[in-house]
């Protein structure tokens, strides 16, 4: 198996994280509308009374969608700052070989 970067399985979490967001936020009328709290009890003052559990449902895929758009948004980014770090270590290190290859003329 190859081994992969740091910065490519950052990028393949944030990616899938992302797909599994849209995926959920796709879903949502029909999560809410079956397992969770539904349109028809939007008018019921205490839900936590009357459907304990789909209130906790609506309540999990509520916080699942807002705490998924941020964290796959972050793992996105940390990965292209690694990738653009890594960039400018290999250009700085080839540099620094050039100028201090005993092999070239004038050094």
């Amino acid at each position: 198996m190859p081994e992969r970067s740091l910065s490519s399985t950052t990028m393949r979490c944030g990616a899938i994280l992302g797909i599994t967001t849209v995926t959920l936020v796709i879903l949502g009328p029909f999560i809410n509308g079956n397992f969770g709290v539904g349109d028809s009890w939007a008018s019921t003052p205490q839900p936590w009374v009357t459907a304990p559990v789909g209130a906790t449902v609506s309540t999990a895929y509520s916080l699942l969608v807002q705490l998924c758009i941020p964290f796959s948004a972050a793992l996105v980014g940390a990965s292209l700052v690694m990738r653009q770090n890594q960039g400018h270590q290999k250009t700085r290190g080839q540099s620094q070989m050039k100028r201090t290859d005993p092999g070239l003329p004038g050094n």
